[in-house]
């Protein structure tokens, strides 16, 4: 437990996490395009929705020079 001025905050570890197989990928990891979770973000109090991909990791703005 983290206290602050005007709420409590608390710093989680994470043991262990449950999906229903209708998300899953063919290698049994979550696919966030079939999942989209839902974020919530305290200072604004506002939930986001996640899910569309934007890119690949080190692929967006890659250049190739031969």
């Amino acid at each position: 437990n983290y206290e602050t001025k005007n709420h409590n905050q608390y710093i989680l570890k994470i043991k262990h996490t449950h999906a229903k197989a209708e998300v899953l990928d063919a290698n049994g990891n979550i696919n966030y395009e079939i999942l989209k979770p839902i974020l919530f973000e305290m200072p604004t109090k506002s939930y986001f929705k996640t899910g569309d991909r934007v890119g690949h990791c080190w692929e967006i703005g890659k250049t190739f020079s031969k």
